[in-house]
């Protein structure tokens, strides 16, 4: 079964991060997606709003291809048991 949730990308910031036993500071980008909202009853956002009346998600990406992500743009996220 697959569970479908929809995100605005509210957010993006430079960040920078190391990992465990690496003092080398890799940089990236900080994404923070929120959930979508509507108040018109005919608009698809409005069925997701009810589902998921709030929702928060943060990635830290440093990856060439997460270009792809655009400010107050809309992006569905699908969840599977893995």
């Amino acid at each position: 079964m697959t569970v479908r949730a929809k995100f605005y990308l509210e957010k993006i910031e430079q960040t920078g991060y190391s990992q465990e036993g690496n003092p080398k500071v890799n940089s990236g980008k900080r994404y923070t997606f929120k959930a979508v909202y509507s108040n018109d009853p005919n608009h698809e956002n409005k069925q997701f709003f009810t589902a998921t009346p709030q929702a928060e998600l943060v990635m830290y990406i440093d990856n060439p291809a997460a270009q792809i992500f655009e400010l107050g743009h809309e992006y569905t996220l699908d969840f599977n048991e893995a």
